[in-house]
């Protein structure tokens, strides 16, 4: 199948769904459909979108604390993906019931390892819902594959880095967390504040009201206008890179961005550090 826009409303999924082509190559282990169920509450456990397989967040990410948020190990990721069936020519696409940040993060996980055959769908579960779609219980099996993937470590920076680009004044940071955690009111780590020279553009302001994408061009304007310059070296991050995998997202996806990168450590690693700089 051809390849699919990096984001794709429910409506576009089914009647995607719905074709004979798509259908007899979907799901895992096949080289067309994908559809991956990153949902985390307990009632979507048992009703999901057709032909979808399960992933539960918790393997997208190293967990041990505080810095939750680094990738696993790349072996753990290979074997993620192999089990859900992953080939070159799959296409993913991936949703959630957490405003799609787990299921960007899936996404910049997939660009780390070298695969950008990726697509949101806009407004997750929800919309899916809401739109009256069919929903079924229970996922398909997966079939293994045998793909062999890489990191790319272009898409990935710690804090040596960010710390020397600091010291050369050669980079702009996109904190996306909440505004109190960026003045340092709310405390999530030993110190509070932000990484200094960032720039604050909280994550749900990409989303509407009801979770979906808001309008590509305001959302431009509204980055152009804090600073956030396509053209610049750009870093997001926000506690765990969760909700900064939404920025990322939207920036290098949608909005051209092609210098932005991830800072998986994120405020886990920076504020529980003692030599960091931090502002407030």
């Amino acid at each position: 199948m051809k390849d699919l826009p990096a984001i794709i409303s429910p409506e576009e999924l089914n009647a995607l769904i719905a074709d004979p082509l798509a259908v007899e190559t979907t799901g895992a282990g096949h080289d067309g459909l994908l559809i991956i169920d990153l949902c985390q509450k307990p009632e979507y456990q048992s009703r999901c979108i057709a032909s979808a397989v399960r992933v539960d967040s918790a393997e997208l990410v190293h967990g041990e604390k505080p810095v939750t948020g680094l990738l696993p190990p790349k072996e753990q990721l290979q074997s993620l993906f192999r089990r859900l069936g992953l080939t070159h020519e799959s296409q993913i696409v991936v949703y959630d019931d957490a405003k799609g940040t787990w299921a960007c993060r899936l996404i910049w996980t997939l660009d780390v390892l070298g695969f950008e055959k990726t697509t949101l769908l806009n407004g997750g579960i929800d919309a899916w819902v809401e739109a009256g779609l069919p929903l079924k219980k229970g996922y398909k099996e997966p079939v293994p594959s045998q793909i062999n993937l890489s990191i790319d470590t272009d898409q990935v920076v710690d804090k040596a880095y960010i710390l020397n680009a600091l010291n050369h004044n050669r980079l702009t940071v996109w904190d996306a967390r909440s505004a109190d955690e960026f003045n340092g009111t709310k405390a999530l780590a030993k110190r509070s504040g932000h990484i200094p020279g960032a720039l604050h553009y909280e994550w749900t302001r990409l989303l509407d009201d009801k979770g979906k994408v808001r309008d590509l061009s305001t959302l431009q304007s509204e980055l152009y206008s804090l600073g956030l310059d396509p053209s610049v070296e750009l870093i997001t991050h926000c506690q765990t890179h969760r909700r900064s995998s939404l920025t990322y997202f939207v920036a290098k996806k949608l909005l051209g961005y092609d210098k932005i990168k991830a800072y998986p450590g994120s405020w886990a690693e920076w504020g529980n550090a003692d030599e960091t700089p931090i502002a407030s």
